[in-house]
């Protein structure tokens, strides 16, 4: 190979020019298009019981299940409320499941009965 002296800033823009930054030019195999869609898929395997508050160790879902009674429960990640789940009756459950990203915090609370707090990674994390 022969010895080649160029400006970084040139190599830059070739780079730039052959790899469109929003992957236009991408065409992955069917079976890449399959792995990387499952990367977002919950690992139901790799669920764990968590409390209040729980930081995410990783990207996952937040599962938190009500049991029956007249109550109600609130799901917040990083203070936003994401979800809420009420009973006017005292035999009806619920539940709230949301995304969570890694190192966001999760909190539930209200006066609801909460039975089920669980946390699934998904299969890319």
């Amino acid at each position: 190979m022969s010895n080649i002296n160029t400006d970084d800033n040139i190599l830059l823009e070739v780079l730039n020019n052959k790899v469109d930054r929003d992957f236009n030019n991408m065409n992955p195999s069917d079976t890449a298009r399959e792995e990387i869609m499952r990367w977002g898929i919950p690992d139901y395997s790799r669920g764990v019981s968590i409390q209040t508050p729980y930081t995410m160790p990783y990207d996952g879902y937040v599962l938190i299940v009500r049991g029956g009674g007249k109550s109600l429960v609130s799901l917040y990640v990083d203070g936003v409320l994401v979800g809420s789940n009420n009973s006017n009756t005292s035999n009806e459950g619920g539940s709230i499941t949301c995304f969570a990203a890694k190192e966001s915090v999760v909190t539930w609370g209200d006066n609801g009965n909460v039975t089920n707090r669980i946390v699934f990674p998904l299969r890319g994390s």
